[in-house]
């Protein structure tokens, strides 16, 4: 239901969104994850109340249980707050959450893009990871696809992360750099 409600608020359709989003609270007994995405629809369909509401009740669960920083960033983001959004993420980046490494890609995020401040956000892991990549393969072509590659890896299993976000884009860069040497 997650990704479908996903799809339908891509497409604008919020109303669908917002069902298929309150089946996935339903079924993970109001897990953050959902709440979020339920207040992030409200906003994009300008149901700023509910989702205001919403926000309000994450920010109160943040303070009891883990709630993704970068979740609490896209409601913020979805209300057309931009400076609450960064400072969420700025958190979520501080917290390794591991939904930072998707910012160069997800596009929910979209809205955010054009500030200074989120560019230097996704810049700080980028970069990193693409000089690793560099240094070991010599060729900045090659280094840009395994940079890619590292990054889609995080995002399929970002639990996969345990302690420090960078250690693990550096080990995850330099062991794909290595197998693209060897192929």
């Amino acid at each position: 239901h997650h990704r479908l409600g996903m799809a339908y608020e891509q497409q604008g359709k919020y109303a669908e969104a917002i069902a298929e989003f309150k089946q996935v609270i339903n079924l993970t007994s109001g897990k953050p994850l959902g709440v979020a995405a339920l207040a992030r629809a409200y906003a994009l369909a300008g149901q700023r109340a509910e989702a205001e509401k919403l926000l309000g009740e994450l920010q109160e669960q943040a303070k009891v249980r883990y709630v993704s920083p970068a979740s609490i960033a896209l409601v913020f983001a979805g209300l057309g707050e931009k400076d609450q959004a960064l400072t969420w993420l700025d958190k979520a980046e501080k917290e390794h959450d591991g939904v930072i490494v998707r910012l160069k890609v997800d596009s929910r995020y979209d809205s955010l893009r054009s500030d200074p401040h989120f560019a230097e956000i996704v810049r700080r892991y980028a970069s990193a990871v693409f000089t690793t990549c560099v240094r070991i393969l010599g060729d900045k072509a090659r280094a840009d696809d395994v940079s890619q590659e590292t990054f889609f890896r995080l995002s399929q299993k970002p639990d996969a992360v345990k302690q420090s976000l960078g250690g693990w884009l550096h080990t995850a860069a330099t062991r794909l750099s290595i197998d693209a040497v060897r192929s």
